[in-house]
This record gives structure tokens, C-alpha cells and sequence, in this order.
């Protein structure tokens, strides 16, 4: 049997490769070099692969029986059994075993005892790992750019950045210009518009203005004048009744002690009424007297105190009437006495032409025609109102006392029948 140069493993006859070193060994050069049971058969003509007796091919070629040569080695050899991965096993018995083409040889299989005529188990030893040596990469070839390919890039690139800075200029500086241009434009010419026409509505208002106040001022002086016009108009004739009042006279005017001191009596040349009892008035009537439309008027004085006034279409009994007051202080007032105590406020004012403090004498007049009545004060108009609550009367003098005792002196009555 061979053996294997390089570690001594049994061969068999027909492997190329060491099964336990997979090293690369060489047939036996000479039939004689082996025993007769040993030798292999010869092998076919290159041109011709051999072939085992009974093997069929199938559809890849006809069935072939190869050639035998008869063996020297006795007939009572046991049976030599030949196993392949491409062939179907073939039994012999005594004969020599038939040689095999090396492509059809499994270098791996295990050992084949011919004496015992069976396949004995062998140790696969895989065959020695050859170092890997990975391939070495490449290098990279850096290629050289043409210039003019650069000069390209370069070029290209201006022009680019060229017009990003013109989109972002005219973006951001030339278009909001070209903007605030035309809103400025448009709000001038909007405010030039506007302040035209608010120059031309200014300049109507003035003007509606200055008309209009031309006209109150000439409907102010022209009521001013006709309100005069009335005063004078109604005081121009004859006096249907005058009185000194430094004594009685045809009035009848009632004279009495008040209450808490005071009263309706005449003294010093001048008729007085006086109240001493605070939050009260003394009513002096002349019993004698009836008028509807008619011019009242009288000079009076606070000597002291607080309030005087006139007394018209009244009613002694009833103690309902008219009274126009005027106060030291100055303030007007006109009020409808509906009973005892009770008076209900028609006119209040304060004007510049009465003249304040004790001891001032005032000219007081009440123009009452039809249901409208004026109130002057040194001959100046002070107002007038609307009112029909009482229509005709008597006449007479009062003194209010609001926070002090009042004493008031009434000389020079006169009153014109309308």
C-alpha cells in the first residue's frame, strides 16, 4: 500500500491528495513496484474516458463497458468495493479494480481496507488554511482640472453671486424704496388733498361761523334793542298809579306787626316790610290794587338782611301770587307762592347790572303782559319767562329771610296799565 511522503498516511491506490494533510502525491510509477492485488487497471486513451462495466449515462452518452485486464491475484480475494459521488457503486470480485479518471475522484473519501473488502472509517483532516492577504486598494488618481474649466467655474460663479446680491439689493433696498416712494407720494398727495379740503371746510366753518355770529350778534342786539324797546315803550306814558310811599295812599297797603317782631309798616319816608324770624317772609299787600297787563315798578333797598322783591297778580286770602326777588347778593329769581310756605320756582339768575350789599338801592321793574313776563333792573333787561299760572291781582312788597333778620325799604312806587 502507498503511503504518504509527507505524513505517512495510508493512500489509496488511486488518490491524488494526502486525505490527512491534503498534500499532492504521485501514482505509483510501475506495476511492479506493487503487489499484483494492488495494481490499478490501466487507463483508457486520453481521448476516451474509461468506464465502468454496466455504467449508464443516461441521456449524456451510450452505455460504455470498459476493458479489463485479467488479475494475477488469486480468485478468493474478497470483493473491492469503489464508492464515488458521480458513479453508481460497482462490486468486483476477483479482479483488479478498474481505474478511475481523476475528475471522478473524491479525494475525501475515507480509506478502503481491500483485505477486509469494506470501507473503514478514517479522521478528515480539512486541509491547512492559506492566509488571507486582502488586495491592496487602488490608489486614487487625483485628476489634474483644465484651467480653462477653472476659469469657467470661476466666472460662473461671479455671475451667480452677482445676481444673488442684485435679487437681495433690489429685495430689500431698491423695491422697498421704489415702495416708501410711492406711499410717500401717495400720502402727500392724499394729506395735500385732505389739507385742501380741510382748508376748504375750515374756511367754510369760519366763515359759517363768522356768519353765524354776526347774525346772534345781531339778533342779540337787535332782542337787546327790542327788549329795551319794550321797557321803554311800556313806561313811556302815564302812570295809572304813583305813590311816594312815605305814608298811605289809594293803595290800601296793609300795615301789621309780625310775629317775633317785624311786619308791614311805614318809616323814615319809606315803606317797610320786615321779617325777623329766619327761613320766613312777610307779604305786604295793597288791598286796594287789581291788575292783569301792567308795568310794576319800585325803588328798593336792603337796609338789612337778606332779600326784597315785588308782589303781583296775587291773592291776599289765598296767599297765592307771583314774587320777583332780588338779593343782596345780588341774585334774581322768580317764584309762583301756591300757599303758605309753599313756592314754586320759575326763573334764577344772577346778572351783572344789580347793585350788591346792604344799603343799595336798586330800581326794580316787572313787565307782565298777557302769559309772558321780563324783569329789569336799573332799566336793563335781566330775563323773562312763560307762565299762566296766575293772570290778574294785587301788587304789593315782601322781605325774605333765608339767614338773617331782613328790613327792606320800598319808596316810589309807579305802575302803567297795558
Amino acid at each position: 500500500m502507498q503511503h504518504c511522503p509527507n505524513c505517512g498516511t495510508p493512500l489509496q491506490a488511486i488518490a491524488k491528495f494526502c486525505p490527512g494533510c491534503g498534500q499532492r502525491v504521485a501514482l505509483a510509477s510501475s506495476p511492479a513496484q506493487q503487489p499484483a492485488g494492488d495494481l490499478p487497471p490501466t487507463p483508457p486513451a486520453p481521448s476516451e474516458p474509461a468506464m465502468l462495466a454496466g455504467e449508464n449515462y443516461g441521456s449524456y452518452g451510450p452505455n460504455v463497458v470498459a476493458s479489463t485486464a485479467q488479475s494475477s491475484a488469486p480468485t478468493s480475494s474478497p470483493a473491492h468495493s469503489i464508492s464515488s459521488p458521480y458513479h453508481t457503486p460497482v462490486s468486483y470480485t476477483g479482479q483488479a479494480p478498474l481505474p478511475v479518471t481523476p475528475y471522478s475522484v473524491n479525494p475525501y473519501d475515507p480509506s478502503v481496507d481491500p483485505a477486509a473488502g469494506q470501507r473503514t472509517p478514517g479522521i478528515y483532516t480539512p486541509p491547512p488554511y492559506m492566509p488571507y492577504t486582502p488586495p491592496t486598494p487602488p490608489v486614487a488618481i487625483r485628476r489634474k482640472r483644465s484651467p480653462l474649466l477653472l476659469v469657467l467655474l470661476a466666472i460662473l460663479l461671479i455671475v451667480v453671486v452677482g445676481s444673488g446680491v442684485s435679487l437681495i439689493y433690489y429685495a430689500g433696498v431698491a423695491l422697498p424704496a421704489q415702495a416708501n416712494a410711492q406711499a410717500t407720494s401717495t400720502a402727500q398727495a392724499a394729506t395735500n388733498t385732505a389739507n385742501t379740503q380741510a382748508t376748504g371746510t375750515a374756511q367754510a366753518i369760519t366763515n359759517a361761523t363768522a356768519t353765524a355770529n354776526a347774525q346772534a350778534t345781531a339778533s342779540v342786539q337787535q332782542t337787546a334793542t327790542t327788549r329795551q324797546t319794550i321797557y321803554a315803550q311800556a313806561t313811556n306814558g302815564s302812570p295809572v298809579f304813583q305813590s311816594s310811599l312815605a305814608g298811605p295812599d289809594s293803595a290800601g297797603w296793609e300795615t301789621y306787626d309780625a310775629v317775633g317782631g317785624g311786619g308791614c309798616y311805614y318809616s323814615n319816608g319809606a315803606f317797610h316790610a320786615d321779617v325777623r324770624n329766619k327761613n320766613y317772609y312777610v307779604a305786604c299787600f295793597g288791598l286796594n290794587t287789581n291788575y292783569t297787563n301792567m308795568v310794576f315798578e319800585v325803588n328798593m333797598t336792603v337796609l338789612k338782611g337778606n332779600t326784597g322783591g315785588l308782589i303781583f297778580r296775587g291773592n291776599k286770602d289765598s296767599l297765592k301770587f307771583y314774587s320777583f326777588e332780588v338779593g343782596s347778593d345780588g341774585t334774581v329769581e322768580l317764584n309762583a307762592s301756591q300757599s303758605d310756605g309753599h313756592a314754586h320756582n320759575l326763573f334764577f339768575d344772577h346778572p351783572n347790572v344789580v347793585k350788591t350789599g346792604i344799603g343799595q338801592a336798586n330800581l326794580v321793574d316787572v313787565i307782565a303782559r298777557s302769559s309772558t313776563i321780563y324783569f329789569y333792573i336799573n332799566k336793563q333787561y335781566v330775563g323773562q319767562v312763560q307762565d299762566t299760572t296766575y293772570t290778574s291781582g294785587q301788587i304789593g312788597f315782601m322781605s325774605l329771610d333765608s339767614s338773617s333778620a331782613t328790613d327792606v325799604a320800598y319808596k316810589n312806587a309807579r305802575v302803567w296799565q297795558l
